[in-house]
């Protein structure tokens, strides 16, 4: 049995965005606020109960779960220190879930193994949501929505081994959720309650061989599925309060190799995914504001490889590189145009998905010597990826440079450590706002030590 618990009070001070294009634009890191900006402060506690028995032929293991947490939020919403246009959103967002998992499987080898379960989940959000226009002494929005949600699930797999090497795994899981919704927005006297169900059967298939003691083959296929849920914060109407599940298909095949006595691992996978239904963000056109709809279809493609070296004891070496085409198949997008005097249609079909960038890469070397000496060089690439689905704010390849090194020992370790070596200039979340382009910058150069005792 183990229990583990936290209890965090934090205050990330993430309210810097900034205009990186426009009028208003701003260096890196310049930020020209008139209003307190803090995104998010957190407090609350978690815990878990795990509890595991063990006999001759399998395992049971139950998860117990409970997380208590709130967050609080007050920016500048305009993000400009004009003082006839002074805006705060003020925001407070309390969850409390609970959960409780118990799976067992087989724990004797044999050509039979077997995995089953059962999942249930409680959730409980209250949101308060206000924005004001502090020049005009208006409210221009208040939010107040309760979401209880509650969900089961089972699920179980099964692996058949043929003549010691072709491996067959089958899986199934079931899924059942149930949301109920109270929205009011006080400044408009607008007032919803909807309830939700989702129900969808999750089925796994894989095959597997093993071509040689070293060498593993296999192929996969498995259904996904993401839930529905409620437009809460985009002054929603009894139309666009909710939106439903997007559905998947994911099929993936490889290899994953060793070599020279276990001292170098090479794995290669190549990927295909469809999307149905995909949730995206639109501009609704009677109301004029931003939704979340069911309205596309998507897919991407790719490969990905990993190697693993280890030419010397202490010595490894590393490398992983990824490719992905990830691309709207349908999509008939409505939005502003571009003077931000009407909201149009337009055909997004072939555009590539936000935030999906086609290369992704990471390298590095780590050495740990017999005295508890450690150093380690991380280099970690992203490809070029657009922030919006129109496909017109771009941020450009960057790479990232991470050093550590330090000292670890049988019951404490420390670190010097450098994060973004090269200060690279890059942004983590944009989004284009008519001329403008609403931005927030990456992590500059940070340093730093570390020490952890463990007893």
């Amino acid at each position: 049995m183990s229990l583990i618990a936290d209890m965090v009070d934090a205050d990330d001070n993430v309210g810097v965005y900034r205009y990186d294009k426009g009028a208003n634009t701003t260096d890196p890191f310049e930020t020209r606020h008139d209003e307190t900006s803090e995104d998010f402060s957190e407090s609350g506690n978690s815990q878990v109960l795990n509890i595991n028995f063990q006999a001759r032929a399998f395992k049971v293991t139950s998860v117990t779960g409970a997380t208590y947490r709130t967050y609080t939020k007050n920016n500048d919403s305009d993000g400009w220190d004009d003082p006839t246009r002074r805006m705060t959103n003020d925001y407070t967002y309390d969850d409390r879930q609970y959960t409780q998992e118990i799976r067992i499987g087989s724990t004797s080898p044999g050509k039979l193994e077997w995995l089953g379960g059962v999942f249930a989940s409680q959730e409980e959000i209250s949101l308060d949501h206000e924005n004001m226009n502090l020049s005009a002494n208006q409210l221009r929005s208040h939010h107040v929505v309760e979401i209880d949600s509650k969900g089961y699930a089972a699920f179980g797999q099964t692996t058949y081994t043929v003549r010691d090497r072709l491996h067959l795994t089958l899986g199934l899981r079931f899924d059942n959720r149930e949301l109920e919704g109270d929205y009011q927005n006080r400044a408009s006297q607008m007032a919803l309650q909807k309830d939700l169900a989702f129900t969808e059967w999750l089925p796994k298939a894989s095959l597997s061989v093993d071509l040689s003691p070293s060498v593993m083959g296999y192929a996969t296929v498995a259904k996904g599925y993401l839930a529905g849920g409620f437009n809460w914060c985009m002054n929603p109407t009894e139309n666009t309060f909710h939106f439903d599940p997007e559905y998947s298909w994911n099929y993936e095949t490889g290899l994953k190799t060793t070599w020279l006595d276990n001292k170098m691992m090479a794995n290669v996978s190549l990927f295909y995914i469809t999307i149905d239904d995909k949730q995206v963000s639109v501009v609704e056109p009677d109301t004029q504001l931003n939704t979340i709809t069911n309205a596309a279809k998507a897919y991407s493609y790719g490969a990905e490889l990993q190697l693993k070296v280890k030419p010397m004891a202490g010595f490894e070496i590393f490398a992983n590189a990824g490719y992905t085409r990830a691309e709207f198949d349908e999509f008939d997008s409505t939005g502003w145009n571009a003077s931000y005097t009407d909201v149009v249609s337009s055909d997004l079909s072939g555009k590539t998905l936000p935030y999906a960038p086609a290369y992704t890469g990471n390298a590095g070397i780590q050495y740990r010597a017999p005295s508890g000496l450690m150093g380690r060089i991380d280099w970690l690439g992203t490809g070029g990826f657009y922030a919006d689905a129109a496909n017109t704010s771009k941020q450009d390849a960057y790479q990232l440079v991470n050093l550590r090194l330090g000292y670890e020992g049988n019951h404490w370790e420390t670190y010097l450590w450098v994060k973004n070596a090269f200060d690279e200039e890059y942004l983590t979340w944009f989004s284009p706002s008519g001329s403008n382009l609403w931005a927030l910058d990456g992590p500059p150069r940070t340093y730093g030590v570390t020490v952890r005792y463990r007893f």
